[in-house]
């Protein structure tokens, strides 16, 4: 839902036209961020924060705008992205915000839920070293071999974001059923078995990327249909699928317990399914005559 919101924002930055006028806006939207989280430390609830949702995802959507326009050098952003980054490990090492940047479970304040500045800081440097690699990256991408990976990886992206948290807990729960625990920094061999996790972890995503992928790509009957919905039906399906995503972040942010979390699935299910209902179905016979009758009426040839 919050992707939506930022999307709405880009053709506002696409007025941006210096270098210096995207810095300005990544800052000041810093400073917002550090400001909600000044409130959400007053406060001490989450709802408080709710701001950062939009002021701190909008931070990564106006440098990929800006590079996109190509108004960022790439020294600056190496340098932006050293400044950020130099900031983020001074806030977590003076104990001003939890070092986690996931969800733990044991943390006394989440930083993604919602974001903070650490966040923040966490999506500036990242997107700034991508502006400053993204010559090289794209020169290397651009090797038939290593193109056809990157397409593959893509052909399957839902799945590994679906499966990665699975095949981590296999990982975790298989090693430690033959004691090898990494969860102490300071025990002996630590990294090593932290490393073993890694590849053990690599071995089980690409086993379920190998046999699940397929499934992400093959058309189901009826949902996958072509629709084509126009007026109160289109604006129909807009409204429910934006209830939709509204009903998922709750289920995401309460869990499938209780009556709350089974109340959220099933608006969540009724509401897509709904949207799914109002898109309609067309042959595409029917949809080129529709547009063919549209275009006719507003004077549109071609």
């Amino acid at each position: 839902m919050f992707y939506l919101v930022v999307l709405a924002f880009v053709p506002m930055l696409t007025r941006l036209r210096t270098g210096r006028a995207v810095a300005v806006v990544v800052a000041s939207l810093l400073a917002a961020a550090a400001a909600v989280d000044g409130v959400r430390f007053a406060v001490g609830t989450p709802e408080s924060g709710l701001a950062n949702y939009v002021i701190v995802w909008l931070i990564p959507v106006v440098i990929g705008v800006a590079y996109a326009l190509r108004v960022i050098d790439p020294r600056a952003a190496i340098a932006a992205a050293a400044v950020a980054f130099a900031t983020q490990v001074g806030l977590a090492v003076a104990g001003t915000y939890e070092v986690s940047l996931v969800v733990t479970g044991v943390e006394r304040m989440s930083n993604v839920s919602p974001p903070t500045l650490l966040v923040a800081l966490q999506c500036t440097w990242m997107s700034c070293v991508f502006v400053a690699a993204a010559g090289a990256i794209g020169s290397w991408a651009a090797r038939p071999r290593v193109w056809y990976v990157v397409a593959v990886g893509n052909g399957g992206g839902m799945t590994l974001y679906l499966w990665h948290i699975p095949a981590i807990a296999v990982a975790t729960f298989a090693l430690h059923a033959v004691g090898l625990d990494a969860y102490d920094v300071d025990a002996p061999g630590f990294w090593g078995i932290l490393a073993l996790r890694a590849l053990v972890f690599a071995v089980v995503m690409a086993l379920a990327f190998r046999l699940l992928s397929p499934l992400e790509n093959r058309r189901l009957p009826w949902w996958d249909a072509p629709v084509y919905a126009a007026g109160g039906r289109s604006t129909a399906a807009g409204v429910l699928v934006c209830v939709a995503g509204v009903a998922l972040l709750l289920l995401a942010k309460n869990g499938l317990s209780g009556f709350a979390g089974w109340t959220g699935l099933g608006f969540f299910v009724a509401a897509v399914m709904a949207a799914r209902v109002s898109a309609g179905k067309r042959s595409l016979g029917k949809a080129v005559a529709s547009n063919s009758r549209e275009r006719a009426a507003t004077g549109v040839t071609h």
